[in-house]
């Protein structure tokens, strides 16, 4: 194949890319709001975390735009429609829906009982955050683990 063509299979490493990188931001997030709402002094990782958090961004999107470049993947191409057209695809994504589903359901019996035992306040709006946070990452874990 030609610089100019590029393989369906390069888009969906790029994908791949897009995603993983999404669920590293979702963790380095949740770490940086646990840390800041833990009221902890004794960790004074947080500023630090937030220093480093604007070069970690722009290290991810130079890494992006440089592997997209690289492999010549345009936003409004064909091999790019056909990979989210893909039945595969769309498997895996229903695949990942239920089991992400399945976890999060299970996962309320622990977050609910280790929050009624601490002196933390605001519980739901924990709960709530805890379960936002814990399911976008199952379903792009899952995702990745069903797909190709």
């Amino acid at each position: 194949m030609t610089q100019n063509q590029p393989s369906l299979d390069a888009y969906v490493k790029y994908g791949r890319r897009c995603i993983q990188l999404a669920l590293m931001f979702i963790v380095i997030f949740s770490i940086i709001a646990l840390l800041g709402y833990s009221k902890l002094d004794a960790i004074n990782a947080l500023p630090k975390l937030m220093a480093l958090l604007p070069i970690f961004i722009i290290f991810t999107v130079v890494w992006l735009q440089s592997f997209k470049k690289k492999n010549g993947i345009t936003n409004g191409s064909a091999a790019l429609k056909a990979m989210f057209a893909d039945e595969l695809r769309s498997q895996s994504i229903n695949k990942a829906y239920r089991a992400a589903f399945i976890v999060i359901i299970v996962a309320q019996i622990p977050f609910s009982l280790l929050l009624n035992v601490s002196a933390l306040t605001n519980q739901a709006v924990i709960l709530g955050i805890t379960t936002l946070v814990f399911g976008t990452t199952t379903f792009l874990s899952f995702f990745l683990y069903f797909d190709r």
